[in-house]
């Protein structure tokens, strides 16, 4: 959930909730979750309605926290915390370095997910990671060239730390990350265990689109974004 609570595409939190609810009775779930984008929007203002709308549906609805760019552990760590919301989910989408003159350098605007980690060690709820991989990635020298490859050094802080890895599957902007391919990826490289992908359904793209072929047969999944699904 990022703009459609400013601009009034559901009128209220709790009319955003019921519509979720129709969708789960549509599509035979017992229960989901819904994430606001806390950090843009003007949302963390609307935390505590959200949150309560969420909590009258006795379990059914889980509130859930998103972060977009740019948070430290210790921001996220505060916000979700301040908004009282019961998961987190991270964006992670800047990489983690960028060619300087040629040379591969620390981006400086990439979190630490070191200190992300840290600062999440005792979070008592679920947290996950969106992700197009870039952040667990770095540069190497090859015949022809520097060239990104997998890094999962980079990674492994998160893993360690039992977060959720949530692959991007948005065909409206890479046709080629379909679910069989994010999932692969995300499991032989970085060595994630049961990724659980998002789903770009925007843009014009339903379920039926062949690039989410497969996805009921993941541990989970979860749909991008509620102004389009719902």
């Amino acid at each position: 959930m990022n703009e459609e609570l400013s601009n009034a595409f559901f009128p209220s939190c709790g009319d955003l909730v019921r519509r979720f609810g129709l969708y789960l009775d549509a599509h035979g779930h017992d229960r989901g979750y819904l994430a606001l984008e806390l950090n843009d929007y003007g949302n963390f203002a609307r935390a505590p309605e959200f949150v309560a709308a969420c909590d009258s549906t006795d379990g059914r609805v889980l509130p859930v926290g998103w972060l977009t760019r740019d948070f430290t552990g210790a921001s996220a760590r505060a916000m979700v915390d301040t908004a009282g919301v019961r998961g987190a989910i991270l964006e992670a989408e800047i990489p983690a370095e960028i060619m300087v003159g040629g040379e591969p350098r620390a981006n400086p605007q990439a979190p630490d997910w070191n200190e992300v980690a840290d600062a999440f060690s005792d979070y008592p709820h679920d947290r996950a990671v969106a992700t197009s991989f870039g952040p667990f990635t770095h540069y190497v020298r090859e015949p022809d060239g520097w060239a990104l490859r997998p890094d999962p050094v980079k990674a492994k802080p998160l893993i360690d730390g039992g977060w959720y890895l949530m692959p991007y599957v948005y065909p409206a902007e890479h046709a080629t990350a379909t679910v069989e391919s994010q999932m692969f990826y995300a499991t032989h490289y970085p060595g994630w265990y049961a990724p659980e992908p998002v789903l770009g359904v925007y843009g014009g793209f339903t379920l039926s689109h062949p690039a989410f072929d497969g996805y009921q047969e993941c541990a989970g999944y979860s749909l991008w974004d509620a102004g389009e699904v719902l």
